[in-house]
């Protein structure tokens, strides 16, 4: 009889050890150490760290989960892994897929705190959530991956959240909500890099195959590459403050918007070849853009890959700077509309075409003299080159037309013709 009970109380351990494999399920009440020589832990059911216990995990331990379950720390959670032996939670079904197993929780309402180094996460639905607010912590990801995941980091806390030398590729959310610190990372191949974030900072970052790399605001985007993404920025409320970064052949490269008016600084970015528009407004505020380069001294190349209240009455408009092809140098700064931008060593006068709309003959205001009037249709052939006005337009079909007047000193003013 009392053989039969040890057996029973044997079998009915959280905890089992067979073959150098470990399943568990429960919670955790004391200080525990998962090591590499019971790896991989094959999880069963939810899993808890309760209040003030530390779960150390060994470098090189797999954390297996056999069904929608998830880890919960309300804790310490130390999982530090080297480059030669990292971490790895993952699914534990043959064929894997995102959502098959649910995620780790960090609990900072209950004073969790989290170091993930060296650390891989596939297959979950949220393979991370941090839950609100200011208790609890640090929580930070040092080189760790996320990869196949619904959404790889979720939540806010109300403090600072690291991320650096972090891999995301083929989730469909990386990032969403807020107070994160991100540097050095990669997102590649996912539907969304950052989305709808906030008070969230991202800064030597590459972010590349993405449908939308980030959509956010209220935090700054520095020294960022943002290429090859179907949409490079999109605002979320007003959007990020955007420095230093090069946005490069998008689709569209940065759509812009306003909060209550306010929209945040778009300044010293290389803003160039985006297919579509390198930059497009999206609501009725007028812009300062000025301070970025384009790739291009050609107005009307520039022009064309601007959307605004010139291809829409109901959008704001966008001033903007020409530089010199090498980006070092202001040759011209176009201003559609007075937002206080103007800066000494600027040519900014601002040249009027009258009347506009117009019906045979066109003239113009703010310049003496000029070189030459090139007039071009909306897909940019050229139709009319002259040197002398007023210029006659009568024979132009009724539309919209852009119109490029070079000075005798070579600055150059990029202005929309309406013709009746």
């Amino acid at each position: 009889m009392m053989k039969t009970i040890i057996i029973t109380l044997v079998i009915s351990m959280t905890t089992i050890n067979t073959f150098c494999q470990t399943y568990f399920q429960g919670g955790i009440y004391n200080n525990t150490e998962w090591s590499l020589e019971n790896s991989p832990y094959i999880i069963t059911g939810d899993v808890v760290l309760f209040p003030d216990k530390i779960l150390t995990i060994q470098p090189g331990v797999q954390v297996k989960f056999d069904g929608f379950y998830f880890l919960e720390i309300r804790g310490t959670l130390n999982a530090i892994g080297n480059e030669n032996n990292r971490i790895v939670f993952t699914s534990n079904q043959t064929s894997p897929n995102n959502n098959d197993w649910q995620g780790t929780k960090i609990k900072n309402n209950q004073g969790a705190s989290a170091s993930f180094e060296f650390c891989d996460f596939s297959y979950a639905s949220v393979a991370n959530n941090v839950e609100c607010c200011n208790v609890g912590g640090p929580i930070y990801f040092n080189s760790c991956s996320f990869s196949y995941n619904t959404t790889a980091l979720s939540g806010y806390t109300g403090y600072d959240n690291y991320i650096d030398n972090c891999a995301f590729s083929n989730n469909t959310y990386c990032v969403t909500q807020a107070d994160k610190i991100i540097s050095n990372s990669t997102f590649i191949d996912n539907q969304y890099g950052l989305f709808e974030t906030e008070r969230i900072n991202v800064s030597k970052s590459i972010f590349q195959n993405n449908e939308f790399a980030l959509y956010g605001g209220r935090g700054l985007v520095d020294s960022c590459v943002i290429e090859n993404n179907n949409i490079g920025v999109k605002p979320f409320f007003e959007g990020f403050e955007l420095r230093n970064n090069q946005i490069v052949n998008n689709t569209i490269g940065v759509q812009l918007s306003s909060y209550n008016g306010n929209y945040p600084p778009v300044k010293n970015n290389q803003i160039c070849n985006n297919s579509t528009y390198n930059v497009e407004n999206l609501d009725d505020i007028n812009k300062d853009i000025t301070e970025n380069c384009w790739c291009s001294s050609d107005s009307t190349i520039i022009e064309d890959k601007l959307y605004d209240g010139y291809e829409n009455i109901y959008i704001g408009l966008l001033n903007y700077d020409i530089f010199e092809e090498n980006c070092l140098t202001v040759i011209h700064r176009v201003i559609k509309v007075n937002l206080g931008t103007e800066i000494s060593g600027i040519n900014t006068d601002k040249i009027i075409i009258y009347p506009n709309p117009a019906d045979e003959m066109i003239a113009f205001s703010g310049i003496s003299e000029f070189k030459k009037v090139e007039i071009y249709d909306i897909s940019g052939k050229l139709l009319m080159s002259e040197t002398e006005t007023p210029i006659c337009v009568s024979t132009l079909q009724k539309g919209i037309y852009i119109v490029k007047i070079t000075t005798l000193n070579g600055l150059i003013e990029i202005e929309k013709l309406v013709k009746n």
